[in-house]
């Protein structure tokens, strides 16, 4: 038990520290993606910063009072599942009205598995695209095999695909929500709700193909059933977490992130358990033998598909190893103060000349200890290059989804008539003059998240395994992505994530605030007694 509260501990305290940095640059910044995906920070003036203070204490205020107002269970589960089938109509609407076409990487994954979905895989053999990123074969074997059951190719199958990922996805945040939280309540309920439905950025990016949505939906739904295998220990919970784990992965590599996390946590229960004395032996857990085991299984279902199918399709494929974009490339992108987007974002240059020489990594590898070098030797500078990254991708409110949405994305003009070209020009312009809204709503519900994560975290002695898990998902995205290349796209599963924890941390700071001031006008209500007795 002392390992696994000393663990506890220190993910407490680095958590801490991140979530107040970003509480900080929340406040105190304004974060645009704009025009050619160059980020652009503005600071706030101190009127502006007292504003979203009041704003803060605004909606604690308002949630409080919606808590005066008892559901029953049978009406929460009515309105939450009205709410999400509004959610799922919305977003389908919204793709309707986009009529959007993948350009750039979206089009590479989404074409490729066209050609697979027709039969036609030979034409993919030594295929540029998937000589450099090999990861992606996985991505497009889902897609193809989507194609194959749907009947159709049609790329709008692939975004109601995303908009019922993002349906499950509120459904699982709300789930994680409810089992990590000892007393349920209608504050509780409300929270969750209006942070995962207001939260703009994974609606708008229905509309994006990659399989960032899928793979995250998988990956929401894999961290709650790892969370009910621990609490009722029962080994049916740990083969669903796992499979559902191997799906996140073979969407989106970045859900690892996910899976290092929940192996961690599953190591960390199994040290818990193992220190408690069981005298019953009808109900007795898995001994610790036998649940090492069971975690060695979970770790094979989640990632031997993944690599099954990546090197049989890189076989098939004759995808040679010498022209795979490098993991060194992508840190030079991300540790690199050279690319016109922001601080260690995408490097156009940077690749452009790596296949100009021929996919020679020498250079990846001695510009990375020239800059290491550079930073070592100039802090400051080092600093404010990480400084601005973080706040670059941490804080921006859309998460690129206006942008994906505007510069990002084409419409297919096969079969189109010219008054549905212009209409759909018309619709990208008012996107963007829309943008200002979409920013000071998705900044809004940043500010609750992180600030209510930050009170909580501070105000609590002590947190279980299941909140650690939440931080540490949040964490290990956190330090992916100071190095990694930088995108505010990339760290959203990332911050929906902490939702269940901010919404736990709204219910319990509302309450400790209502006691402080219970507590303030029962000692005013003596002293105004003692006064009336002189």
């Amino acid at each position: 038990m002392k390992i696994n509260k000393g663990f506890n501990k220190i993910i407490k305290i680095i958590g801490i520290i991140c979530i107040a940095l970003l509480t900080i640059l929340v406040y105190i910044s304004n974060t645009v993606l704009g025009t050619h995906e160059i980020i652009e920070i503005f600071l706030n003036n101190i009127f502006t910063i007292i504003l979203l203070i009041a704003i803060f204490i605004a909606f604690y205020i308002f949630l409080d009072k919606i808590n005066d107002i008892k559901l029953k269970t049978k009406t929460k589960t009515i309105l939450f599942i009205a709410l999400l089938i509004i959610y799922l109509i919305a977003q389908i609407l919204w793709i309707n009205i986009r009529k959007s076409y993948p350009v750039s990487d979206q089009y590479e994954v989404y074409n490729d598995a066209k050609i697979i979905a027709e039969g036609n895989i030979n034409e993919l053999i030594k295929n540029e695209y998937l000589q450099m990123y090999p990861h992606q074969t996985t991505l497009i074997t889902f897609y193809a095999l989507t194609y194959r059951i749907c009947g159709s190719t049609n790329v709008v199958i692939l975004q109601y695909l995303n908009a019922i990922a993002n349906t499950f996805t509120i459904f699982g945040l709300y789930l994680i929500a409810k089992v990590i939280s000892d007393k349920q309540n209608s504050l509780n309920f409300f929270a969750v709700i209006f942070l995962s439905i207001a939260f703009i950025p994974l609606s708008m990016l229905s509309t994006f193909v990659y399989g960032d949505l899928v793979g995250l939906a998988f990956g929401v739904f894999s961290t709650y059933f790892v969370i009910k295998y621990a609490k009722m220990q029962k080994m049916r919970y740990l083969i669903i977490s796992a499979i559902l784990m191997s799906l996140a992965c073979y969407c989106r590599t970045n859900m690892l992130i996910f899976f290092i996390a929940l192996t961690i946590y599953l190591f960390i229960d199994c040290i818990k358990h193992s220190s408690i004395k069981n005298k019953d032996k009808i109900n007795a857990k898995p001994n610790k033998v036998v649940k090492i085991i069971l975690i060695f299984i979970f770790i094979i279902i989640s990632i031997l598909p993944t690599n099954i199918v990546k090197n049989y399709m890189a076989n098939k494929l004759q995808l040679e190893k010498e022209n795979q974009f490098p993991t060194i490339g992508h840190i030079n992108h991300g540790i690199s103060y050279e690319s016109f987007r922001g601080p260690g974002w995408y490097v156009d240059k940077y690749v452009d000349e790596w296949k100009a020489n021929g996919h020679n990594n020498e250079v990846f590898k001695q510009r990375a200890k020239s800059l290491i070098n550079e930073y070592i030797h100039n802090p400051i500078m080092c600093f404010t290059f990480f400084i601005n990254k973080i706040d670059s991708m941490w804080t921006d409110p859309t998460f690129g989804s206006v942008w994906y949405n505007t510069e990002s994305m084409e419409i297919n003009d096969e079969d189109i008539t010219k008054e549905e070209f212009i209409s759909y020009y018309n619709l990208t312009l008012s996107i963007k003059d829309k943008q200002l809204i979409f920013i000071i709503i998705g900044k809004i519900i940043l500010i609750i998240i992180y600030s209510s994560i930050f009170l909580l975290l501070i105000r609590n002695k002590n947190i279980t395994n299941e909140q650690m898990l939440l931080i540490l998902i949040f964490l290990g995205g956190f330090a992916f992505q100071l190095f990694w290349e930088g995108k505010s796209r990339y760290i959203l599963p990332f911050v929906l994530m902490l939702i269940p924890l901010a919404s736990i941390g709204i219910k319990e700071n509302i309450q400790f605030a209502n006691s402080i001031i219970k507590n303030i006008k029962s000692k005013r209500n003596m002293i105004n007694l003692e006064k009336s007795r002189r």
